[in-house]
């Protein structure tokens, strides 16, 4: 009975402090309070990370829409000056469609060396096929004359390949050319569409000289401002120039007065010394 009683009293003192021990309400209480605690702060934090994802949601549209807005206000931006400097110069707008047109000229050509590089493949192959289909033949001939039945099925069969492949060959050696005569046909005629273009642009690039030139003439010889400006800068020259011619004379005049009554003074003295 000590005995017993000294077990659980070892077992008491081992029971750490917030341990439910088996029948201990106040245990069960203290851990039912903390999980509901516990459940409470996941609610709160779920509900927490839904607001702020709806709030990033909302920025990041407000955002979209911001940069929409601002791409779409350049591009009209972008448009509005191009088509101010199209009607302003048309024959820029002239000469970048040619340099368009002088590119795709380029293209085709490169296309069109690209189709005889083909057609010369073919043809090579066709020869080759057409002097194996021959050489088999001529070899199935010379084993049956010898009686070398294999070996006349074997060369037999070869020649029949190669007959065969060489006539696939000429099939799509004969559509070739006729592809390749019709993109040559239309080739030439794309490059003298484009020279008719040069010279139409030259025609109207010595238009546009003459037109500018005759309107800076219009410009100075028919204008009042220009006539006005230049009558009154000649004006202002004459005038100038009469000043100066009066100031030069008047101190021409007034140096000639003054020698010639000193000289009236010097003849007076003398005359007057004479007579006394």
């Amino acid at each position: 009975m000590i005995f017993f009683t000294l077990l659980i009293g070892a077992e008491d003192a081992k029971t750490p402090v917030g341990v439910r021990v088996r029948g201990d309400p106040a245990g069960a209480s203290a851990e039912e309070a903390r999980r509901n605690a516990h459940g409470k702060r996941s609610v709160w934090s779920g509900n927490q990370q839904a607001s702020l994802t709806k709030i990033n949601l909302k920025e990041r549209i407000k955002m979209t829409n911001l940069f929409t807005r601002i791409k779409n206000t350049i591009t009209a931006d972008l448009h509005e000056a191009l088509d101010k400097k199209e009607n302003q110069n048309p024959i820029a707008l002239l000469n970048q469609y040619l340099r368009q047109s002088e590119q795709e000229t380029e293209k085709v050509r490169k296309l069109l060396e690209r189709q005889n590089t083909l057609k010369d493949e073919f043809t090579r192959e066709y020869h080759q096929a057409m002097e194996l289909a021959e050489k088999r033949k001529h070899q199935a001939e010379v084993a049956s004359k010898a009686g070398e039945s294999e070996l006349c099925q074997f060369a037999a069969a070869e020649h029949q390949q190669y007959a065969d492949r060489a006539s696939r060959l000429s099939a799509s050696l004969e559509q070739v050319n006729g592809q390749l005569g019709e993109l040559e046909r239309k080739y030439e005629e794309m490059k003298h569409k484009l020279k008719d273009m040069h010279l139409r642009r030259m025609e109207l690039m010595g238009r546009e000289n003459v037109t500018r030139a005759n309107l800076q003439i219009n410009k100075v010889l028919d204008s009042n401002t220009y006539s006005d400006a230049a009558y009154s800068k000649f004006k202002d020259i004459e005038n100038y120039l009469d000043r100066l011619e009066h100031q030069v004379n008047s101190s021409y005049y007034r140096n000639t007065i003054d020698a010639r009554i000193a000289q009236l003074e010097k003849e007076m003295k003398l005359e007057e010394s004479k007579s006394i």
